[in-house]
This record gives C-alpha cells, sequence and structure tokens, in this order.
C-alpha cells in the first residue's frame, strides 16, 4: 500500500491519507479546491565557507560528514568549544562528540588550524601534547577557503 501525499490548490490542506487514482475535491470545512500530489523535498543546507590554514587542508580535506559538520559550526561562528591546553585564543571542538578527535581554530577568526587526534586535556599523554603543539604552531599561517557542500568538503 502506497501513501501519497496531498495539498489543497485553494485552501493548502494537507493529506496523507491513501487515495485511489484520479482528481480529488478537498471538501475540508467547505473548501472547493481540489487536492493535488505532493513531495516534501528536504531542503539542502546552505554553503558554509571559511578558512582553512594552508598546512591542514590535506587532514581536513580528507574528512567525512561528521568532520564536515564540524566545520560548518567553525565556519558559520557557532561553535564555541574549549580553549586549548596552554594556548590563547585557540579552541578545539570534539568531532562528532569523540573527544578523541578534535578540531582546533583560532576563536577569534575562526580559521580551522587543524585536527588532533587525542583526547586533550591538562594531563594529556605527551604524544597528544607535541600534536596540539604542532597544530597550534600553525597560528597566523597562510590561509586556504574551503566550503561545505552538504555532506562534502572541496575547495572553495
Amino acid at each position: 500500500m502506497m501513501v501519497y501525499k496531498y495539498v489543497c490548490n485553494k485552501c493548502g490542506t494537507k493529506t496523507t491519507k491513501k487515495l485511489p487514482y484520479g482528481d480529488y475535491d478537498c471538501g475540508e470545512g467547505g473548501c472547493d479546491g481540489h487536492l493535488a500530489y505532493y513531495v516534501d523535498m528536504p531542503m539542502p543546507e546552505p554553503l558554509a565557507q571559511g578558512l582553512v590554514v594552508n598546512d591542514a587542508v590535506g587532514e581536513v580535506l580528507a574528512g567525512n560528514s561528521i568532520l564536515a559538520g564540524a566545520l560548518r559550526m567553525v565556519f558559520n561562528k557557532t561553535a564555541k568549544g574549549r580553549s586549548a591546553p596552554g594556548s590563547t585564543n585557540v579552541n578545539h571542538i570534539h568531532v562528532g562528540g569523540n573527544a578523541q578527535l578534535n578540531l582546533l581554530f583560532d576563536s577569534v577568526s575562526y580559521t580551522v588550524l587543524g585536527l588532533v587526534n587525542g583526547h586533550m586535556e591538562k594531563g594529556m599523554s605527551q604524544k597528544i601534547a607535541n600534536e596540539a603543539s604542532r597544530v597550534m604552531q600553525r597560528f597566523g599561517t597562510g590561509t586556504t577557503t574551503l566550503v561545505i557542500e552538504g555532506d562534502s568538503i572541496r575547495r572553495g
């Protein structure tokens, strides 16, 4: 059994009741309009674009839809994040809510600095601290514009 969606061309009433093939009068509250088949189409998210330091472009372009969501938050300036340990004006957000993958960004310009694979906290391992330091050293370097379109990441 297929369920169709119909909307009245006069009053705008919508229904999903099963109707046999043909032309239908609305009849809602005495309306003399006709029901027409329609499809709810999800609207794509608008493009988001922002700056990524050149040294991070490769690691960011290799990302997936979850990383695209995190980048969209930074590019749209809705990401607050937490300060990166031992830094000034550098915040990080957990990619996909996973504390093991962190996206670091300039909290003033919202320029993406790169990714750190590992939980960032005051007592983090030396390996993670070194990786975070390497990414934070990109602060103020040259940038490239990237675009998020749907779940894909591309150069702008």
